[in-house]
């Protein structure tokens, strides 16, 4: 026989398995000429900060929709901003005419084709989505 405490850690294993963060990784074609990028550039590319990296490469930023844990992943590692952080932070630039957010891709395997096809685009996924369609570019340390 299970005893009390047994019984409510396993449902709360349960209640929490659905909530396990993804691993977000960031993605480009593998065209793409970039290998890496520093955590303060990822950051500014995907809060419409930068358009270019100090080499001239243009990157246009494309993110997987609101509740894709890769997206939570993402934007908590890389921007440090949560769903509801971010909505704020758009909705806020969006009124003032200062900026756009990130075109949204649905499901992962149309992000995957769109990248392949778009050399100048950045994106994430969840490491266990990799493919040979796309290139995992490293990034991480200041610029």
């Amino acid at each position: 026989m299970r005893t009390r405490t047994q019984v409510l850690v396993m449902l709360l294993g349960l209640l929490l398995a659905p909530m396990t963060h993804a691993a977000a990784v960031l993605v480009v074609s593998a065209q793409s000429p970039v290998t890496t990028l520093s955590d303060d550039q990822v950051a500014a590319i995907f809060l419409g900060k930068m358009a270019e990296l100090p080499d001239g490469t243009r990157l246009v930023p494309v993110d997987l929709a609101e509740g894709n844990p890769a997206r939570t992943s993402f934007y908590a590692r890389f921007v440090g901003k949560s769903e509801s952080q971010l909505r704020a932070y758009w909705a806020r630039l969006i009124f003032s005419g200062a900026g756009q957010p990130p075109r949204v891709i649905r499901d992962v395997e149309t992000l995957k084709k769109l990248l392949a096809e778009h050399p100048d685009w950045v994106g994430y996924l969840d490491r266990a989505d990799l493919d040979r369609t796309v290139r995992q570019i490293s990034a991480g340390g200041k610029s």
